[in-house]
């Protein structure tokens, strides 16, 4: 059985099941296992889904809090260090709305 989880650890935003009918070929009879909110919740592999996002956000917030000084000392001026950031970080941004609409649509 393959079991589906959403890809945002905030409990909040669950939907009330993880396998939506709309992913699903046949409605009445779904390919996927769903799981409703407090199943969710008592299963292993969210919290280490949770716990995986809670680690990669805290090395992502130490690298943008050292990046700055990092990249001045390298010999950049505190400028072009801030452009370079600031670069990335519309990238990022980009990158969110084009990878939730490409799996949105497939």
């Amino acid at each position: 059985e393959t079991t589906v989880f959403p890809s945002t650890p905030s409990l909040a935003s669950l939907p009330t099941t993880l396998c939506s009918p709309s992913r699903c070929v046949d409605p009445l009879n779904p390919p996927c296992h769903s799981h409703t909110r407090p199943e969710a919740v008592r299963t292993p592999a969210l919290w280490l889904l949770t716990l995986s996002f809670g680690c990669f956000g805290g090395g992502a917030f130490g690298v943008l809090i050292h990046g700055i000084p990092f990249v001045t000392e390298a010999g950049f001026t505190r400028g072009e260090a801030a452009l370079a950031a600031s670069v990335a970080g519309v990238a990022n941004l980009v990158a969110k709305f084009l990878w939730g609409y490409t799996l949105a649509r497939f």
